[in-house]
């Protein structure tokens, strides 16, 4: 009773309003009471196009200034901490399975109401990430690996005690704009019968498909991580080729919640830099007898099947013979200069 008289007394201070300075309440608080299913979804389908509107400018001038000030704190916090925006690839879905109102939730700032990408997520999906694609080429990203359990932290073993990870993994913010972060979505159940009767009615291809209209999410984001420095830049490259991958959120399966490479960031990560120092370091132990080995790096390269590593491990033995030695080189055209300067173009 008392929540029906509550809902009332808000009512008659809003029915007329348009959309309410914080969507968060608009989706949770402000929805009518209904009495049939009929009426609910005639309800939900005015809210939702309304909610894929433009934002309001009593919305956004409040959030840019909130923006603003999160943005001027990471640049102060350097070399402290690493930022990256990064904007959706087609649709997300963050906080699908939270509780509401409505068949289904949103996560949406506390205090402005707009949608972000908590950092606990993630930081599970670049842990994950790394345990099994990283993994792959160094053992020590397993879980409980030394890499991991500094980056991420990990419980108490038989032998290593329970430690905290060295980068902190921050909220993601909404990137203001104009355009609403809303987009209205279609889940489809097509085998109803199939579900709700624990499997006993098998499913056809005649069942009557029936759409579940929710919202997802677009646009871009702001990514940070905070920590020990060279640390965050690490953790920063893991997130970015996670979430080009991978993607984050509900539905990941199908294509949702993956984001965009920023096209200065597409380098080599973790593992992969760990074996370019790991070839500056032979070569350095070489540099004495450099020009009798190296036709063996210069084979090396060759095989190499990453475009990115390639160029770079052609950098570094460009780099140990010297500016002065490796221009004389390619003036008399000696074999390995050449070799070197074609990898370095192509």
């Amino acid at each position: 009773m008392a929540v029906e008289a509550l809902r009332r007394s808000i009512a008659e201070h809003i029915q007329d309003r348009d959309v309410p300075s914080h969507f968060g309440l608009w989706l949770n608080r402000y929805n009518r009471v209904v009495e049939t299913s009929s009426d609910k979804g005639e309800k939900w389908e005015k809210t939702r196009h309304d909610l894929c509107k433009d934002v309001p400018d009593t919305v956004m001038s409040l959030y840019r200034l909130a923006y603003k000030r999160w943005m001027d704190f990471l640049e102060s916090d350097r070399p402290w901490c690493t930022s990256q925006t990064l904007t959706t690839a087609d649709r997300l879905f963050i906080g699908l399975g939270s509780a509401s109102v409505l068949e289904f939730g949103i996560d949406l700032h506390h205090t402005y109401g707009l949608p972000y990408i908590p950092g606990s997520g993630i930081k599970g999906v670049c842990a994950a990430y790394a345990n099994k694609i990283l993994g792959e080429q160094e053992e020590k990203w397993k879980i409980n690996g030394a890499y991991y359990r500094a980056l991420f932290g990990a419980p108490a073993t038989d032998t290593e005690l329970d430690t905290a990870g060295v980068v902190d993994f921050l909220d993601a913010w909404w990137v203001p704009a104009k355009k609403s972060p809303f987009v209205p979505e279609i889940i489809n159940c097509h085998h109803q019968n199939y579900y709700s009767s624990n499997g006993e009615a098998p499913p056809a291809d005649w069942d009557q498909p029936i759409p579940v209209k929710i919202l997802a999410l677009t646009g871009g984001f702001l990514f940070a991580v905070r920590g020990l420095a060279g640390w965050n830049d690490l953790a920063m490259k893991i997130l970015i080729q996670a979430l080009s991958d991978w993607g984050i959120g509900a539905k990941t399966r199908a294509g949702y919640g993956r984001f965009l490479k920023p096209k200065d960031k597409n380098r080599p990560i973790a593992a992969k830099e760990g074996k370019l120092e790991e070839f500056k370091q032979r070569i350095d132990s070489n540099k004495g007898t450099l020009a009798g080995q190296v036709n063996v790096f210069l084979d090396e390269i060759r095989k190499e099947t990453d475009d990115g590593r390639k160029t770079a491990m052609a950098e570094i033995l460009k780099s140990a013979f010297g500016k002065d030695q490796f221009r004389k080189a390619c003036k008399k055209k000696k074999k390995w200069a050449l070799s070197i300067r074609e990898l370095l173009n192509g």
